[in-house]
């Protein structure tokens, strides 16, 4: 876990693109590896986001 969420899922990714990097074509394993960077960035982001006062609030619809 990294913060409370669950990054298993990543590490896991990260793990198998690391053992089988020269199985596969260097461009692919480079996207890969940028999708799992790019996803710890989100998630980190959302984490900040949720943590700020005042997050936002979306308001009730109206005439419900």
């Amino acid at each position: 876990m990294n913060n409370g969420i669950n990054i298993a899922y990543i590490l896991e990714t990260e793990s198998y693109i690391e053992e089988r990097k020269n199985e596969m074509p260097r461009n692919v394993y480079e996207f890969i590896k940028q999708v799992c960077q790019d996803e710890r960035k989100y998630l980190d982001l959302v984490k900040q986001w949720g943590e700020r006062k005042g997050a936002l609030k979306v308001p009730a619809p109206k005439g419900i």
